[in-house]
């Protein structure tokens, strides 16, 4: 079980809060989205939708369009060259979006719909707020990202001035790329660290993408080289596993291409129940015929580990309900890099070796 403070450890000199983090309605009830004296605006939800052609966006009708954001650059799985040099390195992230317009929010105090920020957060850390500039036609911002090889995480938002996220499942994006050192790597890049699933046994919809690593077909030989298949393990512990062939040996299913060699691959697995917040899942990179895959000699392991929430039961009082509750450690093979996440929504990153 992971628990779960509100408080940052971050790389380097990341430590600027955590994503998400206490963005609950503020005080007083709903924002308004007109001015005093103007027009009073018109409540909505699930059971009283807006006329048409309104949309509902947190709870209040709009006559626009309901944002829709976009990261631009970096590229998906983009590799960018390592810089083992520097603490960091820097990335230029752009977003695009319509329905929006940014503004500062000391300027809308009304939180008026269709207008904001976007919040970009880099490995669960929030990092940047875009509040000015012309978002259709992009905006660009240069992160400095803590200079550790492998995959690396953005997420985009769209927010109300008041700290709420709106609440259409196109105004939050997410990008993923990679610092490349040459070493072969494995990332997941679905299901994401922290995301919460059913305590009962569940599918995952589980999907990997490879650095430096082919994913083929299994078969009864091994290919030569950089090639193999990805099994995936739950809550074991790695790098320790890996050198015990009863514990690698006790994977939940193979991430596998149906028929050529790609980067990336995907399954439906089943996760056991559990009663404990977490649940650890590890992508484990195997050569084609199962056995081990080892990027050096003596043999390193090549492996991802991240942890998902699992919702939580409310106290039994008669009534079948329960709450959620996220949790979450990103660990990655073969240098190590870990990221947990707590009931804030967001993750944090160290190293190690």
């Amino acid at each position: 079980m992971i628990p779960m403070p509100c408080r940052v450890r971050a790389l380097a000199a990341l430590a600027l809060g955590l994503f998400a983090c206490g963005k609950d309605a503020p005080a007083g009830g709903e924002s308004s989205s007109t001015t005093t004296g103007g027009p009073q605006p018109v409540p909505c939800d699930m059971e009283t939708p807006c006329p048409e052609p309104q949309v509902c966006l947190v709870g209040i009708c709009h006559d626009g369009e309901a944002p829709v954001i976009d990261i631009v650059t970096p590229a998906e799985e983009a590799a960018i060259g390592w810089n083992d040099a520097a603490g960091t390195s820097p990335v230029e992230v752009v977003v695009q979006a319509t329905g929006l317009e940014l503004v500062a929010a000391a300027m809308d105090s009304d939180s008026e719909r269709g207008r904001g920020q976007i919040v970009i957060a880099l490995d669960g850390i929030e990092v940047a707020t875009l509040d000015t500039g012309d978002i259709a036609a992009g905006v660009g911002v240069t992160l400095e990202v803590p200079s550790e090889p492998g995959p690396h995480r953005l997420h985009a938002e769209a927010r109300l001035s008041d700290g709420r996220t709106y609440d259409n499942p196109e105004a939050v994006t997410k990008r993923f790329f990679w610092f490349d050192d040459g070493v072969a790597r494995v990332a997941f890049k679905s299901p994401v660290p922290g995301e919460v699933f059913p305590p009962k046994k569940t599918q995952v919809e589980f999907s990997v993408a490879t650095l430096n690593f082919q994913l083929a077909p299994a078969g009864v030989t091994a290919q030569p080289g950089a090639i193999g298949h990805a099994h995936v393990l739950v809550d074991k512990s790695f790098p320790a596993c890996a050198g015990d062939a009863m514990c690698r040996d006790d994977y939940l299913g193979v991430l596998v291409p149906a028929n050529m060699a790609t980067t990336t691959a995907s399954a439906a697995i089943s996760i056991p129940a559990t009663a404990d917040e977490s649940t650890s899942v590890t992508a484990y990179l195997v050569r084609t015929n199962h056995e081990p895959y080892c990027a050096a000699d003596p043999c390193e392991p090549v492996w991802e580990t991240i942890v998902i929430g699992r919702e939580q039961a409310a106290a039994d009082t008669g009534a079948d309900t329960g709450g959620t509750t996220t949790g979450g450690d990103t660990t990655t093979g073969t240098t190590g890099t870990t990221v947990d996440t707590n009931d804030c929504g967001g993750f944090i990153a160290t190293t190690g070796g």
